[in-house]
């Protein structure tokens, strides 16, 4: 999980073509609450 508060969402923002496909989906699809974005990205593999 990581959360992302207004300031740390307008640096994602900024510079969001620096991250990867699957990362700006994840930010696109998380819900905006009242103190930032929650962001859940799921292990691919645990070892």
């Amino acid at each position: 999980m990581v959360i992302l508060g207004k300031g740390e969402r307008l640096k994602f923002e900024t510079d969001r073509e620096n991250y990867s496909k699957e990362v700006q989906e994840k930010y696109d699809e998380a819900q905006t609450y009242h103190d930032g974005k929650w962001i859940m990205f799921e292990p691919d593999d645990f070892y």
